[in-house]
C-alpha cells in the first residue's frame, strides 16, 4: 500500500512538472516601455494591438514565400513545432505546388522569450530579435525586426528573405510610431513659450512625506518622489522601486503604524508639461496599482511661488475615479526664460543680436594654442548645436567639442564635449563691446565637468578671427575668443567702442 502511495505521489509530481514546463514563457521585456541608453522611451502598443501583420511578400524573387509576423504581443499559431503554441513572432508560408494556396508553414522566430530588444539612441527606433524558430537542415530560423523612426503617418513593412545559410530573416518597419520620446530627467523641462524648468532640488529630496490626505478623517497618509528613481511601495506596479506616489493606511483604523501600502502612480514613463510664463510644471504618474479593476494615477502640480519654503498638499478626494492630485508650492518650481541670443541686453541699454552667428552653424575644426596642438575643436554659438561625444553633448546640443587622435597624428576620432549650449548664460557687455557666453556641464574628466566661455569681441573689420585657448588648468575651463563686427551691440543705431 505504501509503495502504491509513493508511486502515486511521484506520478502527481511529474504531471505538475510537465504542466509547468508547458506553460508559455513570460516575455522578457515590456514593449510598451523600452528605454534607450541616452534616455529615449519607446511604446510599441500600436503594433502590439495590430496582432498578426501580413501576409507580406519577401523581396527574394520570384516572391514565392509569404510572411506574417507580430511585433511583441502574444503571437499566433504557425507551423507544428516551436510555434505551435501560439507565440510565433514571424511565420513563413509557401505552396507545395507553385502558385497554389500557401498551406505549408515554418516559424521564423518566436516572441516569447524575446531574446533581444534594444532601444536606439536619439529616438531612431527599436531592434527586436526573435528566435529560435523551426529548423531547416539542422539550423534554427531567426528573425530580426528593425523598427525605423520616420515622419510618415502610416507604417511600411519590408520583409527581406534573401537569407544566407544561417537562416536569418529581416523585417524593416518604417513608421512614426517607431519613434522614441526623450524621457525628461527633470533638469531641462521646456514650456511651449520657451521657459525652462530645473527640478533638481526636488529630485535630490528623494522622498517627500508622509503627508495626510485632505479626505476626513485622514486615515490615509502619502509619500511621493518628484522625478528621481523613486522608492519601493506595495507589491504591485511600484514594487521595483519606481513609485511616484504611495498611499499607506493602518489596519485596524487609527492604529499608529501604517503597514498597508498601495502605489498611486509610477514615475516611468513620465508625462511632463512645462507651463507657460514660468508658472510651474505638471506631470502625471500613471499605471499605479489597481483597485476595483482600475489603475490609480497621480497628477503632480508644481506651482511657482516666491516663498522660500515648500508646501505640499495631497488631494485624495477621489470620487471613485482613482485619480489623485499633489500640489507643490515652491520657488524651486519656477521656470526661467532662456536667452535665444537674438535680444541680449547690457546694463547700459545696448542690444546684441547674434542671429548671424546662429546661422553660421558649426565652426571648426580649430587648433588650440596649447602645444603640440594635438587637440582640435569645433563649436557653435547659440543655435541647436551638434553631436559630440556620447554623454552630455550626445543629443546634439554641444556648444564646444574637443577631439584628439589615438595614436597621435592619426585621425581625430575621439571626442569630448567641453560645454553644452543649454542652458545658456549670456551677458551683454557695456558700451556695445561684445557678449560673453558660458557653456557649462560638459563631459567630465577625473570627476570634473568641462566648461567653455565664449567671448564675442566687437571689432570694426569685416573679417572674423577665432582663438581657442586650451591652456586649461585643473578646473577644465576652456576659452574661445571670436573677433567680429557682428559681435557689436547697438543703441539707437550707434556703436560705441573704447
Amino acid at each position: 500500500m505504501e509503495r502504491m502511495e509513493r508511486l502515486l505521489n511521484i506520478l502527481i509530481h511529474l504531471c505538475v512538472c510537465v504542466l509547468i514546463m508547458a506553460l508559455p514563457l513570460k516575455a522578457d521585456v515590456d514593449c510598451t516601455n523600452i528605454n534607450s541608453p541616452d534616455g529615449h522611451n519607446y511604446d510599441l502598443s500600436w503594433f502590439i494591438a495590430q496582432g498578426p501583420i501580413g501576409p507580406v511578400k519577401g523581396v527574394k524573387p520570384p516572391q514565392s514565400y509569404h510572411y506574417k509576423f507580430t511585433i511583441c504581443g502574444t503571437g499566433f499559431v504557425c507551423g507544428k513545432m516551436v510555434c505551435g503554441n501560439g507565440n510565433s513572432g514571424a511565420c513563413q508560408s509557401w505552396a507545395s505546388v507553385p502558385f497554389q494556396d500557401h498551406t505549408d508553414e515554418a516559424c521564423d522566430g518566436v516572441v516569447n522569450p524575446v531574446y533581444s530588444v534594444v532601444g536606439l539612441n536619439e529616438g531612431k527606433g527599436v531592434n527586436i530579435t526573435y528566435g529560435p524558430g523551426d529548423e531547416y537542415s539542422g539550423v534554427p530560423r531567426s528573425t530580426k525586426v528593425y523598427m525605423v523612426c520616420t515622419t510618415d503617418d502610416y507604417p511600411v513593412y519590408v520583409y527581406d528573405d534573401t537569407m544566407t545559410d544561417d537562416l536569418r530573416y529581416y523585417i524593416y518597419v518604417y513608421s512614426k510610431l517607431a519613434c522614441g520620446k526623450k524621457i525628461s530627467d527633470c533638469t531641462n523641462i521646456k514650456s511651449p513659450d520657451g521657459y525652462t524648468y530645473d527640478l533638481t532640488w526636488f529630485r535630490d529630496q528623494e522622498v517627500c512625506g508622509p503627508l495626510k490626505g485632505t479626505q476626513s478623517p485622514y486615515i490615509n497618509s502619502y509619500k511621493f518622489a518628484i522625478c528621481g528613481t523613486g522608492f519601493v511601495c506595495g507589491t504591485g506596479a511600484c514594487s521595483s522601486g519606481n513609485a511616484g506616489a504611495c498611499q499607506s493606511w493602518a489596519s485596524p483604523p487609527f492604529s499608529p503604524n501604517h503597514t498597508n501600502e498601495i502605489c498611486t502612480g509610477t514615475i516611468t514613463p513620465q508625462s511632463i508639461e512645462g507651463l507657460k510664463g514660468g508658472k510651474g510644471v505638471t506631470f502625471v504618474y500613471s499605471n499605479g496599482d489597481t483597485f476595483s479593476g482600475k489603475n490609480i494615477t497621480t497628477t503632480v502640480n508644481m506651482v511657482c511661488t516666491e516663498e522660500y519654503w515648500e508646501y505640499f498638499t495631497f488631494n485624495d478626494d477621489l470620487s471613485n475615479n482613482l485619480q489623485y492630485a499633489i500640489y507643490v508650492y515652491s520657488k524651486h518650481a519656477c521656470g526661467t526664460k532662456p536667452n535665444d541670443c537674438t535680444a541680449i541686453t547690457s546694463t547700459d541699454g545696448y542690444t546684441y543680436d547674434l542671429t548671424w552667428f546662429i546661422n553660421k552653424g558649426v565652426y571648426g575644426p580649430t587648433k588650440g594654442i596649447s602645444p603640440p596642438y594635438t587637440f582640435s575643436y569645433k563649436f557653435a554659438i547659440c543655435g541647436s548645436g551638434f553631436v559630440c561625444g556620447k554623454y552630455a553633448c550626445g543629443n546634439g546640443n554641444a556648444g564646444s567639442c574637443q577631439s584628439w587622435a589615438n595614436p597621435p597624428f592619426s585621425d581625430h576620432s575621439l571626442e569630448a564635449c567641453n560645454g553644452a549650449i543649454h542652458p545658456i548664460q549670456a551677458t551683454g557687455l557695456t558700451q556695445g563691446r561684445g557678449v560673453t557666453l558660458v557653456y557649462p556641464n560638459g563631459d567630465s574628466y577625473s570627476g570634473v565637468n568641462r566648461m567653455t566661455t565664449v567671448n564675442l569681441v566687437c571689432i570694426q573689420e569685416d573679417w572674423e578671427n577665432y582663438i581657442y585657448n586650451d591652456t586649461m588648468n585643473d578646473e577644465l575651463k576652456f576659452f574661445i575668443y571670436v573677433y567680429s563686427k557682428e559681435a557689436c551691440g547697438s543703441k539707437t543705431g550707434n556703436i560705441i567702442l573704447d
